[in-house]
């Protein structure tokens, strides 16, 4: 998960020499994925259910070498969740990938995607967050939404239930 093409442990940074320039990184649980000044996007690590997003199953990936497929507008931002991943384009789409276990893809399904997928509804990402089985996104109109599993009230719209959708906030900031 370190990117380094081992299995070693690091106590102190150290660079990943991989000639790449990293305009940002994202560190999830089994994986990690980053954008590069170029806006592609990489991942590493373990790719069970298909989470590094290059459209394969293969098991680990030690090294930031196993590219996301590509969008053809480029990736502005990504994260790099428990068993998933969602990214925004620079355009404003949103994609999630991997496990799609309690909606957390936001596709309205929970199978599995070794693609990016894009977000259901038309919204215009800013950016999006995601934890273990759930994701919110702010929209560049400044309105929240939230999708995946809900039962201890995280998806902030009253309910304790699932959404395989994105819901939108209503909450006065």
């Amino acid at each position: 998960k370190l990117g380094y093409g081992d299995n070693e442990s690091r106590i102190a940074p150290t660079l990943v020499r991989n000639g790449y320039v990293w305009q940002s990184i994202s560190a999830g649980r089994y994986h990690t994925c980053g954008i590069v000044a170029t806006a592609e996007a990489y991942c590493w690590g373990y790719n069970g259910n298909g989470r590094l997003g290059d459209g394969t199953y293969n098991s680990t990936v030690p090294e930031p070498r196993a590219r996301v497929v590509d969008i053809m507008d480029g990736w502005q931002s990504i994260v790099a969740a428990y068993a998933h991943t969602c990214a925004v384009t620079v355009i404003g789409e949103g994609y999630c990938w991997g496990s799609g276990g309690s909606g957390r893809l936001g596709n309205g399904t929970s199978g599995t995607r070794r693609r990016p997928t894009l977000i259901n509804g038309l919204h215009e990402w800013e950016m999006i967050s995601s934890r273990w089985y759930h994701n919110c996104g702010v929209t560049t109109d400044g309105a929240i939404h939230c999708w995946g599993s809900g039962g201890s009230g995280q998806l902030g719209d009253g309910r304790l239930s699932t959404s395989g959708l994105p819901v939108r906030i209503l909450a006065a900031w």
